[in-house]
């Protein structure tokens, strides 16, 4: 016994300690050196019959991050069921991360746990807040929200609001790396946009393409769109079609989908942005007594004739309250009157 013991003591004493630790050595080696298996065949592995190469490949998903959540997502119809279970799993973890962002917003804390309609007022909420702020962060939902019409709702946000003026080009490369390589239709809808925001003509076919595709997947009672979220798209087009100096184009669509005052409302709000005087005054011929009962419209019109045509100081004294104020009352009432929302 003590022979054994001594001899022992005079191996742990000549050979060093990683030759003793033998078999652990070797395995840390083999693992160093094991080429790491593609996100593609590890979503595979998720549906092994051995219950540790599963948890083994959950794992290894988990360390890929947002590099995993685009095959993930495409693999929740996997036809393996164990597959589709854990795939869910990891894009429900992998979101909170992604939602939340490298540095996180107090506003997305716990966002993912959140019911459909809170998180539906949190992205209308991001549309209040700067858009050098706001557009990473809407992006970033367009990209990784769980639901659909959640996600394509932060990609309208994005496109609805007036951008400062001279900040196109930044504004597009924001967008354009805020969104990557994702497939989904939000992020699709935004790449349009930012090429649509130096290139606004050569995008027109894009936009009508888009605006034919949510409509047929309305008319088809998708779960996808909603009524707002169409009707938010058809103002995405319009506008387009405006920059793109498409005006009548754009009055025929607006016409035939845009029927109800905050629309026509909201239609001119984006004709002044634009300076879009001719469309302008057919919107104010066609709707006459809107534009002299409300006093909403009534403002938008004055503040057309004093950008349009301006007056001297004693003109100015001369005109009505509502033209005196119509600076101050687009401050106010200039923003979106109506934001996106689930229905």
């Amino acid at each position: 016994m003590h022979f054994v013991i001594l001899n022992l003591t005079v191996i742990a004493a000549v050979l060093p300690i990683a030759q003793i630790n033998l078999p652990a050595s070797k395995l840390a080696a083999a693992e160093a050196e094991k080429p790491r298996q593609s996100i593609e065949e590890l979503i595979e592995t998720l549906g092994a019959a051995d219950y540790v190469m599963r948890e083994y490949a959950e794992r290894e998903l988990e360390k890929y991050g947002y590099e995993a959540f685009e095959p993930l997502r495409v693999a929740q119809d996997h036809d393996d069921i164990e597959i589709r279970y854990r795939v869910e799993r990891l894009l429900h973890n992998l979101r909170g991360k992604l939602i939340l962002g490298k540095f996180g917003e107090t506003m997305l804390k716990d966002y993912q746990s959140k019911l459909p309609t809170v998180r539906s007022a949190i992205i209308d909420e991001l549309g209040l807040i700067t858009l050098e702020k706001a557009v990473p962060i809407l992006c970033r939902l367009a990209r990784f929200e769980e639901s659909e019409l959640l996600s394509k709702q932060a990609a309208l946000v994005i496109m609805n609001e007036q951008l400062p003026p001279d900040t196109e080009e930044t504004f597009a490369t924001l967008i354009t790396d805020s969104v990557q390589a994702s497939t989904r239709t939000a992020t699709d809808w935004l790449r349009v946009y930012a090429q649509s925001l130096s290139k606004p003509a050569g995008t027109v076919d894009k936009w009508d393409a888009i605006s034919q595709s949510e409509s047929a997947k309305f008319n088809q009672a998708s779960e996808t769109t909603s009524e707002s979220i169409l009707h938010d798209m058809v103002l995405v087009h319009v506008t387009m079609l405006v920059r793109a100096e498409r005006v009548d184009d754009a009055l025929a669509l607006a016409d035939g989908r845009l029927k109800e005052p905050e629309d026509i409302l909201e239609l001119v709000e984006m004709f002044l942005e634009n300076k879009t005087w001719n469309a302008l005054e057919k919107q104010i011929a066609k709707h006459q007594d809107l534009f002299d009962s409300d006093r909403f419209f009534a403002y938008r019109k004055a503040e057309m004739l004093r950008l349009e045509k301006p007056t001297t100081q004693n003109e100015r004294a001369k005109q009505p309250t509502s033209a005196k104020s119509a600076h101050s009352a687009s401050s106010v009432f200039g923003c979106r009157l109506r934001p996106t929302r689930i229905t």
